[in-house]
């Protein structure tokens, strides 16, 4: 008799681990950021979880451009930085040590060179990225790394072209994820994911935020309303060429001012002989004006 079992398989074991595990085993941040693939499956994770904090990740990597831009384009790009991570009200707000926050915010009013001050921020990042990329590895051991698209990373070596493919389709489920988040943060983000991907070669759609997306549903369809809009000003303008007409009548026959118009029925047959009593009542009056102005001396 076999008493063989067969081997519970994860998710993770039905293929070949190889050099693979080895490899994302030992990443650290600097092989991260060098890899946009790589970087995408990661930022999956982080923004996943709920006790996790995206921005010191996004800091870094901002700040990572920055530093390799040209002065006039790092000073521009530095100020954006600010207003998105350590200015007091930042949306993406992180902590750093409050004279470096004091030297960024002189150089960027003295319009000087922040490069070297934000390579200080950064250092500031680096313990609790290193604490998120070992968690990652902890639940990734769990056999929970494909829930993050991890899978998609296979054979990346063998075919470099599949880096900006696999990256792109990261970037899709990250606006997935940040289309959750409230407007001004998920504007925020996008910026840094754009900056990040854009510099690494990666180039992808805009997110949209969530509130331009409930207006867009909001909005009733054009083709659908403005017939109404057209017959309701039709409606208008028949009404006002009336009420015209009616006081041309009052102008030619004074006495017509003195004789109410009958009450509209809700029933054509009444509708209709209101209107016929009317235009007789007009006819007598009109009789009777024109007889009583002839027989005056």
């Amino acid at each position: 008799t076999d008493n063989s079992q067969t081997p519970i398989i994860c998710p993770e074991d039905d293929y070949d681990h190889g050099d693979y595990i080895t490899e994302y085993d030992s990443l650290d941040l600097e092989k991260l950021k060098a890899r946009p693939a790589h970087m995408g499956v990661f930022m999956r994770y982080i923004f996943s979880q709920a006790e996790a904090d995206p921005n010191p990740l996004l800091f870094y990597l901002c700040a990572e451009v920055c530093q390799q831009q040209n002065a006039r384009d790092a000073f521009a790009l530095g100020k954006k930085i600010w207003n998105t991570f350590l200015d007091k009200n930042a949306p993406l707000r992180v902590k750093i040590p409050e004279q470096l926050l004091n030297e960024i915010d002189s150089r960027i009013l003295c319009s000087e060179d922040i490069c070297s001050a934000l390579s200080d921020a950064q250092e500031a990042m680096i313990p609790e990225i290193q604490e998120q990329i070992q968690d990652y590895r902890s639940k990734r051991t769990m056999g929970l790394g494909s829930l993050y698209g991890e899978n998609d990373l296979l054979d990346l070596d063998s075919d470099p072209h599949r880096e900006h493919d696999v990256a792109l389709k990261q970037m899709e489920h990250l606006r997935e994820i940040l289309s959750k988040y409230e407007e001004e943060r998920s504007t925020r983000m996008n910026f840094a994911l754009k900056t990040y991907m854009s510099h690494a070669g990666i180039s992808f759609r805009e997110f949209p935020s969530a509130s331009v997306s409930e207006k867009s549903q909001s909005i009733p369809d054009k083709d659908k309303w403005l017939p109404f809009l057209n017959k309701a000003k039709k409606n208008s303008n028949a009404k006002k060429e009336k009420d015209r007409d009616s006081a041309d009548d009052k102008k030619r026959n004074p006495i017509l001012k003195y004789i109410a118009k009958p009450k509209t029925s809700q029933s054509s047959e009444y509708g209709i002989m209101g209107s016929s009593i009317h235009i007789y009542s007009k006819r007598v009056v009109t009789f009777f004006f024109f007889f009583f102005m002839t027989s005056m001396p």
